[in-house]
């Protein structure tokens, strides 16, 4: 089954002069993390092996299109609140209702930077749970209601509740993807097109491009199968 799912998964024919894998690779990987794995394959190592290089796989997929919500979300909600409280909404504290948990987040991305880097370096440098965060509760009679909700609003309004429910989601299984966890398990083809939804609410155009460089149901269609697991 293992040499199997690796043919199918690389070009070249070479592959089958792989060896056998060996109990060294328990002592790297540890028995506690491949215990998963052997539960949704067989006893065998081979088998939980070529399931893990399958969740490996689909973490590298989603960092494509998680790379672009990302990048998307945090432009069009610096755009959206710079256009109601300025460009300096980041580095002023007056300037827009921030909390302390904000404030503290931009002061931790500033002490990461050079002095008087430039402010796009800021952007990218607060963590993506710091612009999740600006579509919390504590926000909705003020940032969201002002302005936040612009950066979702390509498609047509829709309420913060649901735009902070399925980013915050979102957040978590990337979140799993970057700490290298298993996501096998999870309902992946749902998640892609909810990702892909998120970014059709801020730009319908992003949405189009993130979907023609997306991987993912390619790498979702070559998942390993074993008898008596679904």
């Amino acid at each position: 089954m293992y040499f199997a799912y690796l043919c199918s998964c690389r070009q070249e024919v070479k592959i089958n002069l792989r060896p056998m894998p060996s109990n060294a690779l328990v002592t790297s990987i540890s028995s506690d993390r491949l215990a998963k794995y052997h539960a949704h394959s067989t006893e065998h190592l081979g088998d939980a092996l070529a399931l893990y290089e399958w969740n490996m796989r689909c973490s590298s997929a989603f960092y494509e299109v998680l790379h672009i919500l990302e990048v998307c979300m945090r432009n069009r909600l610096d755009a959206a609140l710079s256009e109601a409280y300025d460009e300096r909404w980041l580095a002023s504290p007056s300037t827009a209702p921030l909390n302390d948990y904000s404030l503290s987040a931009i002061v931790d991305a500033q002490r990461s930077l050079a002095p008087n880097a430039p402010r796009g370096n800021l952007i990218a440098e607060l963590k993506f749970a710091f612009w999740v965060g600006l579509l919390n509760q504590s926000y909705d009679k003020n940032l969201w209601r002002r302005a936040a909700f612009r950066a979702f609003g390509a498609q047509g309004g829709r309420a913060r509740r649901i735009v902070h429910q399925r980013i915050n989601a979102i957040r978590r299984l990337r979140n799993r993807i970057a700490h290298h966890e298993p996501v096998f398990d999870r309902d992946l083809a749902a998640f892609h097109q909810e990702v892909l939804e998120v970014i059709d609410w801020m730009c319908p155009e992003t949405a189009n491009w993130a979907r023609s460089v997306s991987q993912v149901e390619a790498v979702l269609a070559a998942r390993p199968r074993f008898e008596g697991k679904i």
